[in-house]
């Protein structure tokens, strides 16, 4: 029943999204393939914000669009359709990309979609809350048969595991999905490295291209693919990521293009599950697994995101009838369900793309005017991105704590200072003294060698290194550099203390691998306490600060809050890759641990502390934010962009 329904309704269908996928591409100036690098810039999170407690990171969402119904799907349209519709399926995502970037733009701006876009979006929701249902009943009874009947149990309580972690919130939803689609893409690859390749797939997949046979049976064959790749949710998806809609439009783009690639690699290797019990049968049943409770997953957000706050007991009532479901056999009629349902979505998102086609193309256009690709610098931050940060950190750590033998110190130290310019005069102990390269970081200075200036009226700058920024709080806004800004609210994430910075001063003084590691209370008070922010370690070198959006937020903080008789002053220091730990002079609290959770401490008794008083330091170079209360203080001429200072210095006067 249902392959002849395919046949009466595919090529109208497919057509018709063809026609849209076409027009799109040419509205949007060929955007799958002139903006691609664009793309992966920004899944990348090079130009994305930090999450807020309820939205998604792009990677997040991309992996939540890692389709698993299109791994198991891969083998059944193939064997109705030939081998030759999975390349046609790779042709078609091209034109799908566009589409799927239209209507992500259109969910993402919904404030400003018109009526029309406002009423399909409900119908969309509709249809997308019955196919979920629908595909649920029958997806793992799909999986079950091509694994052999070997998973059955563990499907049902992976499915139920999943789908309440979803319900827990979306941070922890989308940190999970990152870690399955992970080890998912890991094993796939594994498994078609260990066999897939050698059967020949490539050919026979370009043989049933050059001999497609009856067409239907290839519209067919695409629109049952783009069924189970399930592209209507991805949207959704996206438009729970905290960005712009353009930013959002161009990683759905990519899942767009990461479908018929999870297929194929699944196809590639399908051949070989009946029976066999060798390797890469078992990495693929493995991987089919994680895809499981990926695709339970991502259904569930899907439907929280998709659903208003009061349509949360449908999405708690999918959950628990999932798991239930998946023990008996799809019956046709829920079947057919799905397919009008999925149907009815393929025809929607064109049209969501379509009406919401004006906005999607603006917003792509002012996003390349300020965002231009420079391979090497781009490349090279997104390298760094994907690295394990926290853990390359530690090694680095430890080995510049290694012992340096006595008779290697001084060449070895003295070859560093030689490569970055480090002053060795200053330094307290002779350098031949120095056990260790980060024993020589954190040197002191001699006595006398950073005189404090001023009086107590004076600020004076807490480290040594080179001003980046430095200028007003502008609506909760501080520059990192041209055309980029971070909000305070991301970079402290302290309510008790935001309002106090709103409209004040900032000032970031970034502190090379020359510079003195040491830092110091620029004025007197008392600490009331301190808060710790777990977070990534991006270099914070002047590339990532001209072109990593929200840098400082994002990466690792340790604040201190300092109150003077003249005003409140936060002084944040920023981790960073390299930084091997930042420790606090005034309490045993050191960053870089190998669990890392948020900390708000608050002391009793606020301690106190003289201007010029050591308050910590950085084992490596890093970043120092200062944040001044609004209308305390004024800057001294010595800070002006990249002007070195140097701690003591006078760097600001209270009112």
């Amino acid at each position: 029943m249902i392959s002849e329904t395919y046949q009466q309704i595919a090529i109208p269908l497919v057509s018709f999204t063809i026609l849209v996928g076409v027009f799109l591409t040419i509205r949007f100036r060929l955007v799958q393939f002139l903006k691609f690098p664009l793309a992966i810039k920004v899944a990348s999170g090079m130009l994305d914000q930090p999450p807020g407690p309820q939205t998604l990171t792009q990677f997040q969402a991309l992996a939540l669009s890692l389709s698993a119904s299109a791994a198991v799907g891969a083998v059944i349209y193939m064997s109705m359709f030939g081998r030759g519709v999975l390349l046609w399926f790779f042709a078609f995502s091209w034109i799908l990309a566009a589409i799927q970037y239209g209507a992500t733009v259109s969910l993402h701006a919904r404030s400003r979609a018109s009526k029309l876009s406002r009423s399909i979006i409900l119908l969309a929701v509709l249809a997308l809350c019955v196919q979920g249902f629908s595909q649920g009943v029958s997806f793992a009874g799909i999986q079950t048969g091509l694994t052999g009947g070997r998973m059955p149990i563990w499907v049902v309580l992976v499915s139920a595991l999943a789908g309440l972690i979803g319900l827990s919130g979306l941070r922890t939803a989308g940190t999970l999905a990152s870690i399955l689609a992970g080890f998912a893409a890991l094993l796939l690859l594994l498994a078609w490295f260990w066999h897939g390749s050698e059967e020949g797939i490539f050919s026979r997949i370009w043989t049933g291209f050059t001999n497609p046979g009856d067409p239907a049976a290839i519209a067919a064959g695409l629109l049952f693919a783009l069924t189970l790749s399930e592209i209507a949710k991805t949207p959704f998806l996206f438009s729970a990521v905290r960005t712009e809609p353009a930013k959002a439009g161009l990683t759905a783009l990519l899942s767009a293009i990461l479908a018929p690639i999870v297929a194929f690699l699944s196809a590639a290797i399908a051949h070989r599950i009946g029976g066999s019990t060798d390797t890469a049968t078992d990495l693929y049943r493995t991987a089919l697994f994680f895809l499981t409770a990926l695709w339970v997953l991502s259904w569930v957000i899907s439907l929280q995101i998709a659903l208003p706050a009061s349509g949360r007991i449908v999405t708690i009532v999918y959950v628990l009838l999932l798991p239930v479901s998946i023990l008996f056999p799809a019956t046709p009629a829920i079947l057919t369900m799905g397919l009008w349902s999925g149907l009815l979505l393929i025809v929607l998102l064109p049209v969501l793309a379509v009406t919401g086609s004006g906005i999607a193309a603006r917003e792509l256009d002012d996003l390349s005017v300020s965002h231009q690709w420079e391979i090497s610098k781009d490349i090279y931050l997104i390298f760094l991105t994907i690295l394990p940060q926290n853990l390359l950190s530690r090694m680095f750590g430890w080995i510049a704590s290694t012992p340096l033998p006595r008779a290697v110190r001084e060449p070895v130290l003295m070859a560093y200072s030689r490569a970055f310019g480090v002053t060795v005069e200053e330094a307290a102990k002779e350098i031949k003294e120095y056990g260790s390269l980060n024993l020589f970081f954190i040197r002191n200075l001699k006595p006398g060698a950073r005189p404090i200036e001023g009086n107590e009226k004076t600020i004076v700058s807490p480290v040594d290194g080179t001003v980046l920024r430095f200028g007003d709080i502008t609506d909760g806004k501080l520059i990192q550099a041209k055309a980029i800004h971070y909000s305070l609210e991301d970079l402290l994430d302290a309510p008790e203390y935001l309002e106090r910075f709103q409209g004040g001063r900032f000032l970031v003084i970034y502190l090379s691998p020359r510079d003195y590691h040491r830092i110091h209370f620029p004025v007197a008070g008392e600490v009331p306490g301190f808060t710790y922010l777990p977070g990534d370690l991006f270099t914070v070198n002047p590339i990532a600060v001209n072109r990593l959006h929200a840098l400082f937020p994002k990466n690792e903080r340790l604040t201190t809050y300092i109150h003077n008789p003249n005003g409140w002053l936060a002084l944040i220091k920023v981790g960073a890759t390299n930084v091997g730990r930042i420790y606090l002079e005034y309490d045993r609290f050191v960053t870089n641990r190998w669990i890392r959770t948020r900390k708000d401490q608050k002391y009793a008794t606020p301690l106190q502390a003289k201007r010029g008083d050591e308050l910590g330091r950085f084992e490596m170079g890093s970043t120092v934010v200062l944040l001044f209360e609004k209308d305390t203080m004024k800057f001294l001429p010595l800070v002006a962009e990249e002007n070195k200072v140097k701690f003591g210095q006078a760097i600001g006067l209270w009112k």
